[in-house]
């Protein structure tokens, strides 16, 4: 026991970062394979007492199925629910980007069914994201790429064409989220 209640096992910590890493990696390309990292990293995470690799895993999980296909009330009512998982678990081990990292896939979550509170969802995430100062890191450049998503699907054309330009404009500026900023334009 380390003295957090997690058990100091190497190989149990390696596999959790491993399949937090692969679900990270392929959650656009391959989300099956994404899919299925993240049930074995809320599985292993859980074990291994590590919150910040459970809190992706569920939120990733919650945001799948609204982005594959058309789900019903049902799946969405489920997807709630593991979003509000994984805000208890961010909230009660105070994991980093946590709460960030929730909002961002209750975006996706809220989108098909009501885009004005996914862009509510998008536009928190991001703001807390800058307030910590994360706005460029992975986490961050999800966000703003996924943000784009947001105001194209939410028609919020201008807004989207504003955006797209700064993220062009921006001198350090990661390759999928101008990808993304050339397709909003």
């Amino acid at each position: 026991d380390d003295g957090r209640g997690a058990v100091a096992d190497p190989w149990l910590a390696t596999r959790v970062r491993f399949f937090d890493l692969t679900m990270r990696a392929f959650q656009i390309v391959l989300p099956l394979v994404a899919a299925e990292a993240a049930l074995r990293c809320a599985l292993l995470g859980r074990r291994a007492g590590d919150h910040d690799a459970r809190v992706n895993a569920l939120a990733f999980s919650a945001a799948a199925p609204a982005s594959q296909r058309r789900c019903s009330p049902a799946e969405l009512a489920r997807s709630a629910r593991k979003l509000d998982a994984a805000e208890a678990i961010a909230r009660g081990h105070a994991v980093p980007l946590g709460r960030e990292i929730v909002q961002l896939n209750r975006a996706m979550v809220w989108l098909p069914t009501d885009p004005a509170r996914a862009r509510k969802a998008s536009d928190s995430a991001l703001a807390g994201l800058a307030r910590l100062g994360m706005v460029d890191s992975y986490e961050g450049n999800r966000a703003r790429g996924q943000h784009l998503f947001v105001l194209y699907c939410a028609g919020d054309h201008d807004e989207l064409l504003a955006a797209a330009e700064r993220e062009i404009a921006t001198r350090d500026n990661n390759l999928m989220t101008v990808a993304v900023a050339y397709l909003g334009q």
